[in-house]
């Protein structure tokens, strides 16, 4: 298996990748580089946020991208757009944020989510840049797209 994950080197980005890892997946992260990755990655470098800084994601092919971004929506949008022709699925890590509130108990994912584009580049609303980051993630991928909304 070879997996891309953006990010990867804290929180649920860093979790993903030591367990690929260890079932003997093929990983690469992609990030700004503050950080660095676990040993046995390859290690790409770029600012999503900045012009041409996708880059380093211009080549390669991997079974599935793992995201776990949380701020513009449109950094989203703009990566699985790239990835989309070359990568088999892509799995967002949203939140249960997307939802509206008040969440009616018993709820499931077809509650009513937040108003939000994949367009939006403020970064300043949470809520609202993950449910603009799922748009993305869906308009790129449709059906080879998930969800994850921890």
């Amino acid at each position: 298996m070879r997996v891309l994950v953006l990010g990867g080197t804290e929180f649920v980005g860093r979790a993903v990748v030591e367990e690929a890892l260890r079932l003997g997946w093929d990983v690469t992260v992609f990030n700004r580089g503050s950080h660095e990755p676990p040993e046995g990655v390859t290690a790409l470098r770029g600012d999503r946020t900045a012009a041409g800084g996708l880059a380093a994601l211009e080549h390669g092919q991997w079974d599935v991208v793992v995201d776990t971004w949380s701020w513009a929506a449109s950094a989203v949008r703009d990566t699985a757009s790239l990835l989309a022709g070359r990568a088999a699925h892509y799995v967002y890590v949203s939140s249960r944020s997307v939802y509206t509130d008040p969440l009616p108990f018993g709820s499931d994912e077809s509650a009513a989510v937040v108003d939000a584009s994949a367009d939006d580049d403020d970064g300043s609303n949470y809520a609202r840049n993950k449910a603009g980051a799922e748009l993305g993630a869906v308009a790129a991928f449709g059906d080879r797209a998930l969800l994850a909304r921890a």
